[in-house]
This record gives C-alpha cells, structure tokens and sequence, in this order.
C-alpha cells in the first residue's frame, strides 16, 4: 500500500503580477477535483487575515457593542458572555431589519412570527425573553428562519457571523483588488478557495451523533429575491458553530471562530474513525487528496491592474451592485485605476 501524503490544510499560491494571477487562477478552477458543488471563493485585501466572520473582528466586536448599550441600556455592562455576543448580533440584525421596514425597502420575506420578533422592542427590556424565543437554535445561531436577512444585513456591512463567499472567482478578485486600494501596497491581497463538499464533509447524522466533534460548519445559501447585491455577486456564506458547548460556557467570551481551524479541527478528530475512510476517500488509491483550501496572493501593488482586467472582463461596480449606486461605483473606480 502507497504511503501517500495526508490532505494539505492550505496549497499556498503566491503570484507576483495580475495577469498571471488572474490566468492561473482560471486554470486551476477547471482542474481541482470536486464531488458534487461548485467551488466557493472569497476575496481578502489583507492575505494574512484568517477567516473570521465580521461579527469576531475586533472592529464588529466593538460596533456590536456600541449597538447593544443603545438599546438595551446596561443591561450587559461588563459582560462579555457568549450569551451577550449572540443577543448583540441579533440586536444589529433587528435594527437594520427595522429601519428598512420603516422606509418600505424591499426584503427577503420572514414569517409573521419572525417578524414581530424583528420589529418589536419590549423584549429588550428582558434578555431572558429573547432566549425563550429562539432557545431552540441557540447552539445553532443563527437560526434558519433568519439566515435570509442577516445575509442581506452582512452585504450592507452589519457585523454578523455569516462569512461572504461567492460561486464566481471573478467575483471574489474582485472584491480583493477593490478592497485593496484602502490599504497601503505593502504586503498581499489573497483570493481563497474551498469546496462546500469539503467543508461539510461531517455533516453527516452519523457524525453529529458522535459528541467528540468540536463544529459544525454550514454552507449556507439564502434566497436571492430580495437580496440583488447577493444575487448579482452569486453569494453565499460559511456559517461554523461549536457543538454541544457546555453550559457554563455561556458566562465565557465567545470564541472566535477561524473557519480554517474549524475545518481542520473536524479532519483531525476524525483521524481513524470510519468516518475519516468516508471523507478521505482516494478515487483511485493513488490519487492525491486536494487541500482543504487554496489561498492565492498577490502584491497589493498590483491591485488596480488586476481592476482593470477585471473591467475588460465585464466585472465592476455597475455590474456587482445593481442600481444607481452602482453606477456611481463604478465611475469611482474608472478615476482611480486609470
């Protein structure tokens, strides 16, 4: 038998100009094997940033916060709970939610119970009661009955924990070079690769049963009616939440979750098991196993040609943020990199 390598965390690829960046990564989108899905892609202006929802970032950390003193008074001061992190995501969510019903903007449509639950404020008085609301998916947050508009919160820039891929690798350049030329041009911009077959690989009923499993990660697509940012950039989202957490954490800072260590954390668990023969499968016995992730860079400094061969592809602002503002973006970005 074959002593074949294990499956790579990260195939690291590292480009120094966007025209070969762009060419190779075409290729390798034709080559890498996948089961069943499509490959998902994410852009990143800072390659070394992990993948860590908004809601984890210290920048979301704190715009939580401010939000939740705002609205539900002190009730959380000095406390930095899990329980608080999830009541403060729900609370920028519930306010954006408000907001766009009040100006009669259209949005992904949500039960009357979800709602009310949305639109009322008397529950802020009492945390307890938000908890006896949605208790049921509390280990699952967010739950499924209000993935729909936290995806549209996420694309107008509310912190959640929802992380924004998109099934176009075009997409995902674009949004790495765009994000880009905020930064200095020092250091890499990075475009991420991963298949959804992969990252739910233990999402099977004989792995949840199993207690020694430490996430679980969803692919998570919601209804683009409602949503035409997300419909025109193709997007989905990555959700990863811990299992069966203890109860006493729920006094504990919530963790913050690198969607990279999830998945590799589950692989390593199931090293052994029968599981492990059924997510490492090898088609042929001598076939490599593909990584967990492809991560290819690419100097900052070559961001604004990477824009402009993008453009030449048909991929800018006007055609990834439909509507007037779109427009707006995109002659924005004509001035900047040409």
């Amino acid at each position: 038998m074959n002593d074949l390598p294990e499956r790579k965390i990260i195939e690291h690829l590292q480009y120094s100009d966007a025209n070969r960046f762009l060419s190779e990564l075409l290729s390798l989108q034709e080559s890498i094997p996948t089961q069943q899905t499509p490959l998902i892609y994410r852009g990143s202006a800072i390659a070394d940033w992990g993948l860590v929802p908004s809601a984890f970032r210290p920048q979301g950390v704190q715009r939580l916060e401010r939000l939740l003193a705002l609205d539900v008074s002190t009730k959380f001061a000095n406390d930095s709970s899990l329980h608080k992190q999830i009541v403060a995501e729900f609370t920028a969510v519930r306010l954006f939610y408000k907001f766009a019903n009040h100006q009669g903007i259209a949005r992904p449509s949500v039960s009357d119970e979800i709602h009310h639950l949305l639109m009322q404020s008397a529950f802020r008085m009492n945390p307890k009661s938000f908890m006896a609301l949605v208790g049921a998916h509390f280990w699952k947050w967010p739950p499924p009955d209000l993935r729909p508009i936290i995806g549209l919160a996420q694309h107008y820039g509310v912190p959640t924990r929802l992380l924004d891929w998109s099934r176009d690798m075009l997409v995902a350049a674009y949004f790495a070079a765009k994000s880009a030329l905020e930064f200095p041009i020092e250091g890499n911009l990075a475009v991420w690769i991963a298949s959804p077959d992969i990252l739910e690989a233990h999402n099977l009923p004989l792995v949840m049963e199993m207690p020694s499993y430490s996430y679980q990660i969803d692919v998570v697509e919601v209804p683009y009616a409602g949503n035409p940012n997300l419909a025109a950039q193709k997007g989905l989202f990555t959700n990863a939440t811990p299992t069966r957490p203890r109860i006493q954490e729920l006094g504990h800072a919530p963790e913050q979750i690198d969607l990279v260590h999830a998945v590799s954390t589950l692989f390593s668990q199931s090293k052994g098991s029968a599981v492990d023969g059924m997510v490492n499968r090898r088609p042929k016995p001598d076939d490599l196993l593909p990584p967990m992730f492809f991560k290819a860079t690419l100097p900052r400094s070559e961001a604004k040609p990477l824009l402009r061969l993008l453009r030449s592809r048909g991929y800018d602002g006007a055609r990834l943020f439909p509507g007037l503002k779109g427009c707006e973006i995109s002659m924005a970005e004509m001035e900047v990199i040409y």
